[in-house]
């Protein structure tokens, strides 16, 4: 529904913010993988601050990671995050008969350094 769509990019204010900002905080997975001693993905768990709208959460995520080169990583994963977390409020249509859910579901697909 192209009105519908048009109301979602006005609640996420899409002009304005365009972008979805990540700044990884911190991880936490197996150091021998950092060091080049596991071979393919392996687990990790971060901590990121997402900004979206201007407002910024932090979040803790499980994600995909494989070392691509020394200091270097490919971050892989979803979160579920919430419209009204970030001041959102879901728009509707139809008085309410057509409703954009709360809920979305975030892929990222990240190339990392580490220091």
């Amino acid at each position: 529904n192209r009105k519908i769509e048009n109301d979602l990019r006005k609640a996420l204010k899409a002009e304005q913010y365009p972008n979805i900002r990540i700044k990884l905080l911190e991880t936490i997975q197996n150091p021998d993988c950092i060091d080049g001693k596991c071979q393919g993905w392996f687990d990790i768990y971060a901590k990121m601050n997402l900004t979206i709208t201007g407002v910024t959460r932090t979040r803790d995520i499980h994600a995909r990671a494989k070392l691509l080169a020394p200091k270097k990583l490919q971050l892989v994963g979803e979160q579920t995050l919430y419209m009204t977390d970030f001041g959102i409020t879901p728009p509707e249509a139809m008085l309410g008969m057509i409703r954009v859910n709360d809920q979305i579901d975030f892929y990222f697909d990240l190339i990392v350094t580490t220091d």
